[in-house]
Formats: structure tokens, sequence, C-alpha cells
């Protein structure tokens, strides 16, 4: 009984950790496609000079409960808009990827150009 009880302890361990990987996957994926709709939406505004276009979408980013922040930038660097839902984590610093996706411990940081 008590090998059948590890076994069933490695059995749970592995699936739990095989679960999570497949959520933090999911996530990541999830979060490229909005990364590249809001990328593709507010490039089209900021090039046409339509600067509150890209501040409305943003902030309705709020609205989706795992994005904590979004921060729009020009390619000078310059802030175009910024969003942030209140967190109880200490606030991310900001990810200074060109492009890309970088996980730091639960976040996840995308980049998208």
């Amino acid at each position: 009984m008590g090998i059948t009880a590890v076994v069933l302890l490695l059995a749970f361990g592995a699936l739990f950790y095989f679960q999570a990987c497949i959520l933090r996957q999911q996530a990541t994926h999830e979060l490229s496609v909005v990364g590249e709709i809001t990328a593709r939406e507010c490039g089209a505004a900021v090039d046409s000079r339509m600067k509150t276009r890209p501040v409305r979408f943003l902030i309705g980013l709020k609205g989706m409960p795992p994005i904590a922040s979004a921060r729009l930038e020009l390619n000078n660097r310059h802030r175009l808009a910024f969003s942030e839902r209140r967190v109880t984590k200490p606030k991310s610093k900001a990810a200074r990827l060109k492009s890309g996706i970088r996980t730091n411990g639960d976040r996840i940081i995308l980049a998208q150009r």
C-alpha cells in the first residue's frame, strides 16, 4: 500500500506540473494574439496621427483580468500611452525587450513591434 501511495503521489505531481506548463503555454499564446492585435490597431492610429485612439484601446485592456499593464511606445522610447490595473504585487519593471516574450516568475512580459 505504501508503494501505491508513493506512485500515486508521483503521478499526481507529474500531472500537476504538466497542467501548469499547458496553462502557461495557453496564456502566452493568448497574450501574443492580444499583443499582435493591439500593435496592429495602435500602429495604424499612430501612423494616422489619431493619438486618442491608442489610449482608448489600452484603457479597454483593463477589462482583461490577465493583463496587469500595457504601454505603447514609439521607436524612440517615447511613451505614448500607458494603462495599469491596480494589483497587490509591486510594479513590474519596464520590459526592455525589442520584441518577443519573456517570463518573470508568474508574469509573462510581451514586447510587440
